[in-house]
């Protein structure tokens, strides 16, 4: 409740994934790509990714990475919270993570070199 109401449905998505609340996650995810799509469109790849994972769906689990990158550059830029960081602009740890949470629950989703390397996907 102390978080600022843009990151709230993004929160409560990160936290049903980590407690591993499918159910929710399914919600809250859902709640989110429609929270994104009209406040924040960059940030869509999130909920995508996440709504994958509950309906154990590999190609959309995919459709959220590249979205992920595909924004990379506006979430990592100047003007960015990430904007002052030399590594945001060679390395997307958000699809980093994203891409390992994913594997770790089975759903192999690719690399995107140059941003998500192999070499630091488990």
């Amino acid at each position: 409740k102390r978080s600022h109401p843009k990151l709230r449905p993004f929160g409560r998505m990160v936290v049903d994934a980590g407690l591993e609340r499918w159910s929710d996650l399914k919600k809250s995810a859902t709640a989110f790509i429609e929270f994104a799509a009209t406040k924040d469109k960059s940030k869509v790849g999130f909920g995508t990714a996440f709504l994958a994972l509950t309906k154990r769906d590999l190609k959309g689990a995919n459709a959220g990475v590249d979205a992920i990158v595909a924004q990379h550059g506006r979430m990592s830029g100047p003007g960015s919270i990430y904007g002052t960081y030399d590594s945001a602009r060679y390395l997307s740890l958000f699809g980093l993570g994203v891409v390992n949470y994913l594997r770790h629950h089975g759903l192999k989703v690719e690399a995107r070199p140059p941003l998500i390397p192999e070499e630091l996907v488990i």
